[in-house]
């Protein structure tokens, strides 16, 4: 967990907007380049402050955003080094010499923190170049750099390869999610308190478009028309937020297992089926939080994200588009019984990308229709539980891959919908470990190795039925059923099987 003390510095240099917010506004009437978003022309520009302006993309700041992420890597290593007084920070001229004469490894830190924390701080990275008017394209080679710095300057310990393709790939995927959703609360023209909760707001989702606002000043700038960040006629919005109950079972029965509450949010952004074609101008975005002192607070997120798609056929019974896309998935859960130690799933996919298809009739029958996403991807990264690999905190094995994705939706009219999600991984482990040789090892930072030599197939399924008390208000009811089969070249083969139910209400924002 070495870099997760991150998140809670983000949220800390988000809850500075509010002071820095509350200050009197002025009004703009001079023409600047605001470097976050999409701008309109300023006051002198417009023929009157009602009249519409075309948007124009702010000028790029290439070596800002390089400082930024320069900056990201000092203030954390600093902190580790100096506060946490982490060994791991502990870097000296020799330890970066040996960084860049061993070159990469797998290193063996937990899954939370290889196939979400990692992520998560490539996001900060991205952001860096998305909120310095870079474009989605031109902000991936800044995480890449960014996770390229620290794994050779940053740490002690040898550079690891996992931590480059999770880092750069899972937080492009995170990183241009969290730019979309900032950008539509922000509104430059609002002032006061309305102001403040949208600044506040967008900066808890995005810490660093929060940084560049406050330093550039736009946090505070009043602008004489409504500036938009998000254009709502040309992409629509849903959100859906659910709570309730949920039973997880330890091996796939009620004998035992764990209740707890949960917390769902689902966000909808764009129509897969629009005009839209650029990156992430569609994407769905889900987060699960379990609330449990035995199970993970982040229990399930999952991203995908749109980079490009074309039509395949227009009409008034079927729309169908082909395109390419991106994904992030990850699934997480601990022992029930202490003693036991039975995890029923881990599932990550954190560098992911496949063509996909989806299509809709809109009119199956009177008032009900049908979407289907189909997808295929090439998984660069991802991982799965092991039963045998278990060095320092790692749990699991590390792989690449493919993945398959059928996602079916029934809308039911006033009556609510019913959903199933089927998704198969495949997940192949190259470079195995020698046990023996791993026992009489000094330094566990050098087994460089994925995890238990062979391959993972997980099968998760997702059903859904959620209907209607009134227009927004909905009963929630959703299962889960986890297969995994594992076949070890140098062990037994293993099969699990286990499931989760959920029971709650669904509120449609």
């Amino acid at each position: 967990m070495k870099k997760m003390w991150l998140v809670m510095i983000a949220v800390g240099l988000s809850m500075t907007a509010s002071g820095q917010a509350m200050l009197e506004p002025r009004l703009q009437t001079s023409n600047g380049a605001d470097t976050t978003g999409v701008l309109q022309p300023s006051l002198t520009q417009q023929q009157s402050p009602l009249t519409p302006q075309p948007a124009r993309y702010p000028k790029p700041h290439p070596w800002r955003a390089a400082a930024e992420v320069a900056g990201i890597n000092v203030i954390v290593h600093c902190f580790d080094r100096f506060v946490l007084r982490e060994d791991f920070a502990k870097t000296t001229l020799n330890s970066i010499r040996d960084n860049f004469q061993r070159g990469f490894v797998w290193d063996n830190d937990n899954f939370n923190t290889n196939l979400f924390a990692h992520p998560y701080h490539g996001n900060l990275y991205f952001n860096a170049a998305r909120t310095n008017g870079m474009n989605f394209w031109q902000s991936y080679p800044f995480a890449l750099g960014g996770s390229l710095m620290w794994e050779f300057l940053g740490e002690n310990t040898p550079p690891s390869i996992n931590d480059l393709l999770a880092t750069s790939i899972g937080g492009t995927a995170i990183g241009e999610t969290t730019y979309r959703i900032s950008s539509i609360v922000l509104d430059d023209s609002k002032r006061g308190w309305s102001r403040v909760w949208r600044e506040v707001v967008a900066g808890l989702v995005n810490p660093v478009r929060l940084v560049n606002r406050l330093m550039t000043g736009k946090a505070w700038l009043v602008r004489p028309t409504k500036h938009k960040y998000h254009d709502h006629d040309a992409i629509p919005l849903g959100f859906e937020a659910s709570a309730g109950m949920r039973y997880l079972a330890e091996k796939g029965s009620f004998e035992h297992g764990a209740y707890n509450p949960y917390v769902n949010l689902l966000f909808h952004y764009g129509d897969p089926l629009s005009d839209e074609r650029k990156p992430y101008d569609f994407f769905n975005a889900e987060v699960t939080l379990g609330f449990s002192n035995r199970q993970p607070l982040v229990n399930a997120i999952h991203l995908i994200g749109q980079l490009w798609n074309t039509p395949v056929c227009t009409n008034e019974k079927l729309l169908m588009k082909f395109g390419f896309y991106q994904h992030f998935n990850f699934y997480n859960s601990e022992a029930i019984r202490a003693e036991k130690n039975i995890i029923p799933y881990r599932i990550g996919e954190a560098a992911s990308v496949g063509a996909g298809l989806v299509y809709r009739l809109p009119h199956l029958t009177r008032g009900v229709s049908l979407e289907q996403r189909l997808f295929v991807n090439g998984i660069i990264l991802g991982g799965s539980l092991s039963d045998h690999y278990h060095v320092k905190e790692r749990d699991y094995s590390l792989g690449s891959g493919f993945s398959a994705k059928l996602h079916s939706i029934v809308e039911l009219g006033n009556w609510g919908r019913l959903s199933l999600y089927a998704d198969v991984y495949k997940l192949f482990t190259w470079k195995g470990f020698d046990e023996e040789a791993v026992s009489k090892m000094d330094n566990l930072d050098f087994v460089n190795a994925q995890g238990d030599a062979g391959n993972n197939t997980l099968v998760v399924l997702n059903p859904r039925l959620q209907v209607n008390i009134t227009r927004q208000l909905l009963v929630d009811l959703y299962g889960s059923y986890f297969y995994r089969r594992s076949i070890y070249f140098d062990h037994d083969n293993v099969s699990m099987k286990t499931f989760e139910l959920r029971a709650g209400l669904t509120y449609e924002f």
